[in-house]
């Protein structure tokens, strides 16, 4: 028999009415792994780590040398290296692991041993993260213990594993080498005690130094916490606190919030290709947040809050880096990513400081959270009582606006935005809609202050509104077109699956001229969402159809337009005319003659038209005719597709 002929349905044997169940004639038990977890977890702690490591390492030696016995005599091999083998598929099998192998030197007569291999989703790595975290030295105990004791029955000599790489201090997978103890020479000494059980004597010593070795690890870990959390207390802020972790475990450090957006970094000396790693961390991190078939690493980074281990080759640089979540409850707050060029362990010290310092990230991301929502609370009372409130002062809502920071005196824009998209919002609670809109405020308020600080924003009656200041001697609807578009470019950069759609209301010079002002906005944002969503309407470009339009009769707006110019979109669509063009190129000049110059057309070509208008039963000397085409154009012109091609229907 061969190993890759091991089936695990043909080698036990489930026998319930005796509570039992056997493999090849052996009992054997079935275990939840996340129990063992929790025994080993139980066992650090009450052991601690040296002893621990010994027991399970025993532990594993003692069930590699059973399994080695009984795959022996139950089956009949083709050779005795498939003996071997099968030992190694029948971990895989257990679902322990899965073993790959890249070097195999195995001498029976002369008694050699070499097995070099990897270990890829280590139950034990993995448990060791869920439970304990990184570690600075390998955790794979009772694997390296199993396949030694199985190498050792099978040489007939005793064979030692060693872990050279693991999961559980960060690497993508886990690395061994399996040597004799002879061929070992010194390099094994230091693991051979493990392998052995200790006298009484010998564990009060080793216990003694433990809780030696224990209380200076704590005394760091104090000394590293009260650092990093007075950086908090004495508000350095974000990028205090990035400088000071990266100097501690020397290396670079990149946080980022919980949109993906870099919010700080600090560069260690001497490692390159930082930018484009950059791009490589925030691609995996919105795979991970946002692709389907990436839930194995969503659980493990943002459920179990487990550290992420990567590694990116850039220009044949190999960077090993560590993204750590930044979770509170279920809010995710953002992510730490470390970033080494060193092939090493990272040190105990660092370990530590990385863990307490995703306390004081979180800490600092939530102080600065609730400074914004303070503010923005304030800015929404106070817009308030300038949009709806008559009872204060002028004297007083200047002196109110000084103390947010804004000026009011001068003339302004009143914009009122709102980011919509019922079809992607329709699964969202109400909760979460209400996160989505801070979210939106926060980043409206943090574009504005870093590119147009003398802007105002904040929110008044679930509307987001923005008072916008004339400077110098400009234009303000030059300056006001230019930051309309400028904020259309950031929000559909930041968010691609919303829409945003604005309204204007007309130039205020006084206090009590902003009321009207936001109606006048309020009104033309409503038109837009039911005529031209994503698109930005001014008040004052309404004219008269300002007056008469309310977002409630849209169907019967459309109706009066189809009523109206119907016969001239039927014309223009069959014979690929510009009557419409014509026409209101005509009921805005009044004249043959003026109209023939702004279209650039002869007067007998546009009698022409003029005259195939006629025929549609148009009457353009009727003053009730001309206001009523007026008006239909008007409607037409709101709800036109841009392009021009299309024609609207009721």
């Amino acid at each position: 028999m061969r190993a890759v002929d091991l089936k695990m349905d043909e080698l036990l044997d489930f026998r319930p009415d005796e509570g039992t169940v056997f493999l090849k004639d052996t009992r054997v038990l079935i275990e939840n792994a996340d129990a063992f977890g929790a025994l080993r977890k139980d066992l650090i702690s009450t052991l601690g780590f040296e002893r621990a490591k010994g027991f399970l390492i025993r532990y594993g030696w003692a069930c590699g040398r059973n399994d080695a016995f009984n795959m022996k005599d139950k089956f009949k091999w083709e050779d005795e290296l498939e003996w071997e083998f099968g030992g190694i598929a029948l971990h895989t099998l257990e679902g322990k692991t899965k073993v790959d192998h890249d070097i195999i030197n195995i001498d029976l007569k002369k008694k050699k041993w070499l097995l070099k291999g990897r270990w890829t989703n280590s139950y034990e790595a993995e448990q060791h993260l869920h439970y304990i975290g990184t570690h600075n030295s390998p955790v794979c105990w009772t694997l390296i213990g199993y396949a030694g004791g199985y190498a050792s029955v099978f040489l007939g000599k005793r064979v030692i594993y060693k872990e050279i790489k693991c999961l559980g201090m960060g690497a993508p997978h886990c690395e061994f080498i399996g040597k004799t103890e002879e061929e070992w020479g010194d390099e094994i000494a230091s693991e051979l005690p493990y392998y052995e059980e200790m006298r009484i004597s010998e564990e009060l010593e080793a216990a003694q130094r433990r809780i030696q070795l224990q209380n200076q690890e704590l005394q760091r870990a104090f000394a590293i916490n009260k650092k990093l959390t007075e950086l908090v207390l004495n508000g350095e802020g974000m990028n205090g606190i990035t400088q000071t972790l990266a100097s501690i475990i020397d290396e670079s450090v990149l946080v980022f919030d919980n949109r993906i957006h870099l919010i700080t970094t600090h560069i260690v000396s001497k490692q390159k290709y930082l930018s484009n790693l950059q791009k490589r961390i925030k691609d995996t991190l919105k795979n991970i947040m946002a692709v389907p078939g990436k839930e194995q690493e969503y659980n493990t980074l943002i459920t179990r809050k487990v550290p992420l281990p990567l590694r990116f080759k850039i220009e044949g640089f190999i960077l090993s880096c560590v993204i750590y979540p930044l979770v509170v409850g279920n809010e995710i707050l953002g992510f730490i990513t470390t970033v080494k060029n060193k092939d090493e362990e990272t040190s105990t010290d660092s370990i530590m400081a990385i863990q307490h310092s995703t306390s004081v990230f979180a800490l600092e991301i939530i102080k600065q959270k609730s400074i914004v929502d303070l503010e923005q609370q304030l800015r929404g009372d106070f817009l308030e009582s300038l949009l709806f409130d008559n009872k204060t002062s002028e004297e007083s809502m200047y002196a109110w606006a000084l103390r947010l920071g804004h000026d009011l005196k001068g003339n302004h824009s009143i914009l009122v935005f709102d980011i919509t998209n019922d079809q992607f919002l329709k699964d969202y609670t109400e909760e979460k809609i209400l996160l989505l809109r801070k979210d939106i405020l926060r980043f409206s308020d943090g574009f504005i202050k870093k590119y147009y600080p003398s802007v105002f924003c904040g929110i008044v009656n679930d509307k987001y509104v923005i008072l916008f200041p004339q400077t110098g001697d400009g234009v303000i609807k030059n300056d006001l077109l230019e930051f309309i578009s400028s904020i259309n470019e950031r929000f559909k950069r930041h968010y691609p699956k919303m829409i945003l759609s604005m309204g204007v209301g007309k130039i205020v010079a006084s206090i009590d001229q902003y009321p009207g002002a936001y109606k006048q906005a309020a009104k033309a944002l409503d038109i837009c969402h039911n005529f031209k969503p994503g698109k930005v309407i001014f008040y004052d470009e309404l004219g008269s159809l300002a007056v008469l339009i309310e977002t409630q009769n849209k169907a019967e707006l459309l109706n009066f337009m189809n009523e109206k110019l119907g016969p001239l979109f039927e014309h223009d669509r069959k014979y690929k005319s510009n009557l419409i063009e014509t026409l209101e190129q005509y009921l805005e000049s009044s004249s043959i003659q003026q109209t023939s110059k702004k279209a650039s057309m002869s007067i007998s070509g546009l009698k022409y038209r003029l005259g195939k208008i006629k025929e549609l039963k148009y009457n353009l000397q009727s003053q009730q005719e001309r206001f009523d085409l007026q008006l239909a154009l008007k409607i037409f012109k709101l709800v036109q597709v841009e392009c021009g091609s299309e024609k609207p229907s009721s």
